[in-house]
């Protein structure tokens, strides 16, 4: 009877060890933070680089983005996200006197995007990333309040971005992000947006 009592206090005291070593192993594997989908929204200064002929506008560098992904870990320290996003990337308005008399107009740049993220997990609170991918570029024109079709300036351009995160909980991330989308008929845009993060 004391043999089998023996036996059994050293059966549970093996099994303790190996599920204690299971989640260690299983924690050391993850990442700090969470992985799965996720939302996001992000506000501030965006610039509209305009080359070539276009006349000299009154620049609005006020612009905003929402965006979704999915996040996979690597290991602890990486982490890979595909993420599609939608943004407004300011106005420019013109006005001046012409042949035909006085014409004022504006310019809305918008775009969407598609793009990987790389994250770099530095310690529990802070995240450095970057992303590459393409967006499509659209302006909307209008000449003395009539909407004027701008097709000829919509299309696809490269972009890339870099930015940093800091975790204020296991679910909620603020960041900072820089995006460049390349020159695409004569203009290029540049964001620098703050914001927040959810992962469900």
């Amino acid at each position: 009877m004391k043999k089998i009592l023996i036996a059994s206090v050293i059966a549970a005291m093996a099994a303790s060890s190996g599920a204690a070593f299971a989640q260690n192993s299983t924690a050391s594997n993850s990442s700090f933070t969470p992985v799965g989908p996720y939302v996001k929204g992000e506000m501030g200064w965006v610039n509209q680089d305009i080359t070539g002929n276009a006349p000299n506008y009154s620049k609005e560098h006020l612009g905003g983005r929402i965006a979704a992904g999915y996040t996979f870990d690597i290991n602890r320290q990486f982490s890979v996200a595909p993420e599609i996003g939608y943004g407004y990337y300011g106005k420019e308005s013109f006005s001046g006197m012409t042949p035909y008399g006085h014409v004022s107009g504006d310019a809305k740049f918008h775009a969407f995007d598609m793009s990987g993220v790389g994250t770099y997990h530095v310690n529990e609170k802070i995240d450095l990333f970057g992303k590459a991918g393409f967006a499509y570029k659209t302006i909307d024109v209008s000449v003395n309040d009539i909407k004027v079709s701008s097709d000829d300036n919509d299309g696809w351009t490269p972009l890339m971005g870099v930015g940093a995160g800091y975790n204020l909980t296991p679910q909620l991330q603020a960041q900072v992000t820089y995006t460049h989308m390349f020159e695409h008929q004569d203009y290029a845009l540049d964001s620098v947006m703050a914001g927040l993060k959810y992962t469900f």
